[in-house]
């Protein structure tokens, strides 16, 4: 999910660089329609930027590719993960049934403390939800 993540990020600014690169294209070829010579140190450096564009390109198709790839492996464990979660819940909720706190004569301390236990481990449950529902 993090290298899902990364790739977006990298993605944006991959854009802004693309752009630029083409603007720089695009200067020479206006150059190249009105015969105006190019000094060869500029065109082995538009040369380079060309070459560079396309191992670029190539990259970013191949790591497009790899997330696709991943994509359906990656949603099934975030499936399975959702479902350990659900099955905690169920176990909670089944303790909580048959605890304690459904006693009332049960000593109100201890009903506390297990509640404050529960509630920790709901928290616990609540942030990987969240992340969970991020990554979805």
């Amino acid at each position: 999910a993090a290298y899902v993540e990364t790739k977006n990020v990298i993605g944006e600014d991959v854009k802004t660089l693309l752009q630029a690169s083409a603007t720089v294209d695009e200067m020479y070829k206006l150059l190249s329609s009105f015969d105006v010579k190019i000094p060869s140190q500029e065109q082995v450096k538009l040369d380079d930027l060309h070459t560079i564009h396309g191992q670029f390109q190539e990259a970013i198709d191949m790591a497009e590719s790899d997330v696709s790839a991943k994509i359906a492996q990656m949603a099934q464990a975030l499936n399975q993960e959702i479902a350990k979660l659900d099955q905690e819940l169920i176990e909670i909720m089944t303790d909580l049934a048959s605890a304690e706190c459904t006693n009332p004569k049960a000593e109100s301390t201890a009903v506390l403390e297990m509640l404050d236990d529960v509630r920790a481990q709901i928290d616990r449950i609540q942030e990987k939800a969240d992340q969970y529902t991020h990554y979805q």
